[in-house]
């Protein structure tokens, strides 16, 4: 059963990161209805553009929080407790103040990558036929095996790091884009909540 569990998640990321059609396709598709929703395309290059800054800032903030959380509550504290609690301080109102926390706590941060599980379990099948792998291509040029990498987009590749992010991002950034839009239009604007209830469906 592991081993199925594995088979399917290795074909879930063909598919859903691996393959460009994918990513191109469900871009133009949220292009379309932003466009159908009434989104013109100057405003929808600056909600893109801001969706992108504040998901990133929203998901380094929170990551670092966890971080100094995990510290104070084990009690290691190298650099000083106090600097911490301020710094966390700091990270705390500067992830309320970020304009991607409603539609994060709201969950319209799509879970399809975290779904594919691109993390790697050392005691999984796929670690020991890749080591076994790495084992036997290892006395080949360096070259060749970075070609090889590229060639199969492995998960250390550049190409599959930006494909994996921009999968996740895409539907946020339309999400992000359409509650902005709804909240902001002149004619019949939408409170916040009723934006993110309009986004989510």
């Amino acid at each position: 059963e592991k081993m199925w569990q594995e088979v399917v998640a290795h074909l879930k990321q063909n598919i859903v990161i691996r393959n460009v059609d994918v990513l191109l396709g469900n871009i133009s598709s949220n292009v379309s209805l932003l466009m159908l929703a009434g989104v013109n395309p100057v405003d929808m290059y600056k909600y893109h553009v801001d969706a992108v800054k504040a998901a990133e800032d929203y998901q380094k903030h929170t990551a670092r929080k966890m971080e100094i959380e995990a510290a104070l509550e084990s009690g290691f504290t190298p650099t000083g407790q106090h600097g911490l609690e301020a710094e966390l301080m700091r990270i705390n109102d500067a992830i309320n103040r970020n304009p991607a926390k409603p539609l994060m706590d709201a969950g319209l941060m799509p879970t399809i990558v975290e779904d594919v599980e691109t993390g790697s379990d050392p005691y999984s099948y796929k670690s020991k036929l890749t080591k076994a792998i790495e084992k036997k291509v290892s006395k080949l040029p360096k070259g060749v095996t970075e070609v090889g990498k590229q060639v199969l987009m492995t998960e250390d590749t550049k190409s599959f790091k930006f494909l994996n992010r921009s999968t996740q991002l895409s539907d946020f950034i339309a999400r992000y884009t359409l509650v902005q839009h709804t909240m902001n239009r002149k004619k019949n604007p939408l409170s916040q909540d009723d934006a993110i209830s309009f986004a989510s469906e």
